[in-house]
């Protein structure tokens, strides 16, 4: 789309360099007939990326609604069943209050906002919990926006709702895995990429039960 954009530029000053050169009309009108389809095929771009991102917005909403009563009521009948959504096991909820995140954390699946990466919730280690982030304030879109000693609450399978600590915030490479060794602690790592998609943003915390 910006080879697009830029072609029409360097056409627009083409056009615009011979009208003032050789003062035609013809020319003229045709600098203008092209400005204008140029302006229409933005705003037709503009309206499509909206509809595009408010459809997938709207999809995001129900299924997580949807994906959280099926597991709440799942844990609540205290059912050693899995739960599934749509294919794919739900393992628990992360709640961010200070980002107004509620979300259901499914197993590792590139087809769902949240999914478990590495460990297990709720125990000892390193559970490494990715979300995508869709630019749009959904998911973890604004975990850029995160602060050190904000809290972190994960429920898992079983009904248990610990509070995590945020400890440390940072960027690594796109490609470093965000897992590190942990055999003493109950540790949580959120991963998601920048807006530009050029780089993780990393964010730990730790359990004090």
């Amino acid at each position: 789309m910006y080879i697009y954009y830029a072609f029409i530029i360097i056409l627009l000053a083409v056009f615009i360099y011979f009208a003032i050169k050789k003062h035609s009309k013809k020319w003229l009108i045709t600098v203008i007939v092209l400005t204008l389809v140029f302006i229409l095929s933005i705003i037709i771009n503009f309206i499509d990326k909206n509809n595009e991102r408010n459809k997938k917005s709207s999809e995001v909403d129900n299924s997580t609604k949807e994906a959280i009563e099926q597991f709440e009521q799942m844990v609540n009948k205290n059912s050693n069943e899995k739960v599934e959504y749509k294919g794919s096991e739900i393992l628990g909820i992360i709640e961010i209050p200070s980002l107004d995140i509620k979300y259901p954390i499914f197993e590792r699946s590139t087809d769902t906002p949240i999914s478990l990466l590495y460990g297990s919730l709720n125990k000892i280690g390193n559970a490494v919990i990715y979300g995508i982030n869709y630019k749009d304030g959904k998911v973890f879109s604004n975990l850029k926006n995160i602060k050190k000693n904000d809290s972190i609450f994960i429920t898992d399978s079983t009904g248990v709702k610990l509070e995590y600590i945020i400890y440390d915030i940072y960027e690594t490479d796109i490609h470093e895995s965000a897992h590190t060794y942990e055999n003493k602690n109950k540790i949580i790592t959120l991963s998601t990429v920048n807006d530009a998609g050029t780089c993780q943003i990393i964010v730990k915390a730790k359990s004090n039960n």
